[in-house]
């Protein structure tokens, strides 16, 4: 790999997290740090922890053995001796460590002063105080980029996803192994290692759906039809999938009328390259006939990295939707302020990538009709830069942001 891309993709992870890591950092006495596999976790904490004394700080891993046995057993004494003298200890992998939640309680028993950071490959203990991170955001691949243009870089994207990696990777067939790699041995594995899982080919195959289904419509009978799996199974996995970060699922909205889709959702990969890695899909755009599915599942994502970084959050601030009618009228993305019951408070996006859709087209007339003060918005290759500076005027975080 070259060292000068491995330093911009550094420096490009520190400084999108800087901020609200050392406010959370100084803010939270167990700081819970969850993302996808390989999306530069634990190198981001590591780069920060550099700047304290290397005698403050006790590294542990969920892959070590020693370190998971000595956790799990939460013995007192044993853990008195072990943070000795410390001021912080850095858990990764802790994913990995049964009855985790109750060793940190230990932990902070025994020193009140005590920092502890816990980085997770699955959705942490607590949900609403987590610091995620994503796959590094198309804002911050610009400005390590600068000589290429960004459609360039758009359709790479589209492609090969974003993992630190990736980036940093000197050929497209070394980008092409290193997805692969990602996916047998670091992301399956997690979930086959941690979830008891009954059916493994019920689940391969709910992946495989999945991921040639990518912003169609679904409904969890349908799937489990598709497949020929209960129902239940079908639920049940795909919440593993969620947790694990390797899907996310859109859900749909419906408020006023009879005929709007309401139990049917869309799902998105939280990485692309993790997607066409599964599905062996590497051509171009310009010979592929899934770009406006792809389109539409790079800006969802996008989008709530973007979010992640501006301390707004897209699950407790304000919610995600796709909203559709039985007659196929559709908005790809409606977001709704929570704390506000007011039609005025809803965005809707519609996006299109090679489809002829007009900056100034309306949204659908019966959206229009039930929903007339929602501000709607196309985006398209042309001006979706726009839609990543996420204009948040007048929206305060949530009070459980961190």
């Amino acid at each position: 790999m070259c060292y000068t891309v491995l330093m911009y993709i550094s420096n490009s992870l520190h400084s999108e997290f800087e901020k609200r890591f050392v406010k959370a950092f100084k803010k939270n006495d167990v700081l819970q740090i969850s993302g996808p596999s390989k999306s530069g976790k634990t190198h981001l904490v590591v780069e920060f922890l550099k700047e304290m004394p290397f005698d403050d700080v006790l590294f542990l891993s969920g892959n070590s053995m020693l370190d998971k046995i000595v956790l799990m057993n939460n013995d007192s004494l044993e853990l008195a001796q072990l943070i000795k003298n410390r001021r912080v200890i850095l858990i990764d992998d802790a994913h990995r460590i049964p009855r985790l939640d109750s060793t940190l309680k230990t932990l902070r028993e025994l020193s009140s002063t005590l920092k502890i950071v816990t980085i997770y490959s699955t959705r942490a203990i607590d949900d609403r105080k987590q610091l995620r991170i994503y796959p590094i955001g198309f804002n911050a691949i610009s400005a390590m980029f600068p000589s290429t243009p960004d459609i360039d870089l758009l359709n790479e994207s589209l492609v090969y996803g974003s993992l630190p990696e990736i980036l940093a990777a000197p050929s497209y067939s070394e980008k092409r192994r290193i997805l692969e790699r990602i996916n047998h041995m670091d992301m399956l594995k997690d979930v086959f290692d941690l979830e008891k899982i009954s059916n493994s080919k019920a689940l391969m195959d709910l992946l495989y759906f999945i991921a040639n289904n990518i912003n169609r419509s679904l409904s969890i009978n349908e799937i489990a039809e598709q497949l020929g799996v209960n129902p239940r199974t079908v639920k049940r996995y795909i919440q593993i999938l969620e947790d694990h970060y390797i899907i996310h699922e859109h859900k749909a909205f419906k408020k006023k009328l009879k005929n709007e889709v309401q139990s049917f959702s869309r799902y998105y990969f939280y990485d692309l390259g993790i997607r066409n890695s599964m599905l062996r899909m590497f051509n171009p755009l310009s010979m592929r006939n899934d770009v406006e599915e792809l389109w539409a599942n790079w800006l969802i994502i996008e989008r709530h990295k973007v979010q992640e970084l501006t301390g707004v959050s897209h699950v407790l601030d304000f919610e995600s939707y796709f909203w559709e009618t039985w007659q196929k009228h559709y908005i790809d993305l409606l977001e709704v302020d929570r704390r506000s019951d007011e039609t005025s408070s809803l965005r809707a996006y519609k996006f299109g990538f090679n489809n002829i859709l007009k900056r100034n087209q309306n949204a659908p007339s019966v959206f229009q009709k039930n929903y007339p003060t929602a501000q709607f918005t196309v985006v398209t290759p042309q001006n979706f830069k726009d839609f990543l500076t996420l204009d948040i005027v007048g929206m305060l975080p949530h009070q459980y942001s961190i």
